[in-house]
């Protein structure tokens, strides 16, 4: 296979499916991956052979695994403490509604690095200055900020859909008194760690990493001083307005349409049951 070939190969997404006997060498994989991005290699200028060769993940799998990873403990977390508190107030409910909020409750830890991983092609483009907008640059930027936001930001996702997910269990009526203040600090605390950190490597780690990819100053233009024709000026603006109001509205859309499914899943499941039950 041609590296032209093995590149168009490499824009299509790959298959996630995982036999129990690969998932020990996705996750080597990954962490291989993540150890590259960390050191510096350009990951997103290789191509499929390149990358196989040695054992990394291409950019949409590997910033896809983070996301699945940074939901995990919001999901071991989610288990405990509906194991602990099984009992949910729900009299004033109908049966639709609940079930449709129990399905809702699984499927949110999942928002947000979904919402994260979506916005990462208009990132990407928007990283990059109008003259500089070719195929190829787009593509490589969209490579570059898929690699550099998985290789960055799993904790801090982390860590703020872990705060997310556990934060409605501390206003439960069935909490014991003596511990209610205390859980709510340290939520509050995970969810606003998780915040700052997002923000700081979403925000200025990632874009920076990009600004010296493309070869342009990551000083901001001063409306004051004269331009420097010599000088290519980093889209600050461009790039903040995307992944500023990108992520939130993706987050928004993505909790309209998973509660209508999980309403219409909640529904088929209540008429099935009455189907067979009678």
């Amino acid at each position: 296979m041609s590296d032209k070939e093995a590149d168009k190969e490499l824009d299509n997404h790959p298959d996630f499916g995982l036999s129990p006997y690969e998932k020990f060498s996705h996750i080597k994989s990954f962490i291989r991956t993540k150890r590259a991005i960390s050191k510096g290699e350009p990951l997103f200028d290789y191509n499929k052979s390149q990358l196989e060769g040695n054992s990394y993940m291409g950019p949409w799998k590997f910033n896809l695994t983070e996301s699945i990873f940074a939901v995990l403990p919001a999901l071991a977390a989610l288990n405990i403490l509906t194991f602990l508190f099984p009992e949910e107030v729900t009299e004033n409910l109908d049966e639709l509604t609940t079930l449709t909020v129990k399905l809702m409750s699984w499927v949110s830890p999942v928002l947000i690095p979904l919402s994260l991983f979506l916005v990462a092609w208009a990132a990407g483009h928007s990283s990059l200055l109008k003259e500089d907008r070719s195929k190829e640059n787009r593509r490589r930027a969209t490579f570059a900020y898929l690699y550099y936001d998985g290789g960055y930001g799993l904790i801090a996702q982390a860590l703020l859909v872990l705060g997310i997910t556990i934060e409605p269990y501390v206003f439960r009526q069935d909490i014991p008194e003596g511990i209610e203040m205390p859980s709510l600090i340290v939520v509050l605390l995970v969810m606003l760690i998780g915040l700052i950190w997002t923000i700081v490597v979403t925000g200025k780690k990632v874009p920076n990493l990009l600004w010296v990819l493309h070869g342009y100053s990551s000083k901001k233009r001063s409306f004051f001083r004269k331009r420097d024709p010599s000088t290519k000026y980093a889209p600050h603006t461009k790039y903040a307005l995307t992944v500023g109001f990108g992520a939130p509205i993706l987050y928004g859309v993505s909790i309209f349409i998973l509660g209508l499914l999980a309403k219409l899943v909640a529904y088929f499941l209540l008429h099935l049951k009455t189907a067979v039950i009678g």
